[in-house]
């Protein structure tokens, strides 16, 4: 189990978040009475009607721009589980909940508001992490591939820097 798994390697850290509407426990102990009765139909019917299973991530990406590898991206990104995943070819939903973009050999007076050094195109991300998901990692579970490896192999093709952060 995939959530099982990110919840292990991220137990130390506040980085991994179920979102309480996703009822896990709930599913869990219909999957546990279904593996016990498999014939009944009324709790795979449950099952396959169970609201989609949605968590954050948060992730500290380091060497982000081309134009300054010294740059981290801070991002929380929400990710919806699509029904019967992985198995029926449809890809993770992520979501940036929120980007910026640090230089980490700056500071920030407390007076002065924390600004972003870049932007991500979260349309061409969604769209380029859906097509890796689907042409090279589904029907395998793919989340913890695309949100910390691939992401930070790749995420630098997505972020433009800000004007003032050209220097």
């Amino acid at each position: 189990d995939e959530l099982i798994a990110l919840e292990a390697m991220y137990a130390e850290e506040d980085t991994f978040r179920l979102c309480e509407s996703s009822k896990l426990d709930q599913l869990r102990e219909k999957v546990e009475e279904w593996q016990i009765d498999e014939d009944n139909q009324t709790l795979m019917l449950a099952i396959a009607k169970h609201v989609p299973i949605s968590f954050t991530l948060k992730l500290r990406i380091e060497g982000c721009c081309e134009e300054n590898d010294s740059f981290i991206a801070l991002m929380l990104l929400q990710i919806s589980l699509p029904p019967k995943y992985p198995l029926h070819g449809s890809a993770p939903d992520f979501h940036i909940v929120w980007f910026i973009v640090v230089d980490p050999l700056e500071t920030c007076n407390a007076n002065k508001p924390l600004e972003t050094l870049g932007y991500c195109d979260e349309l061409k991300l969604k769209d380029t992490i859906k097509r890796e998901a689907e042409g090279q990692l589904l029907p395998d579970p793919c989340v913890y591939e695309l949100a910390t490896t691939w992401l930070s192999e790749h995420l630098k093709e997505y972020v433009t820097l800000s004007p003032h952060a050209r220097k």
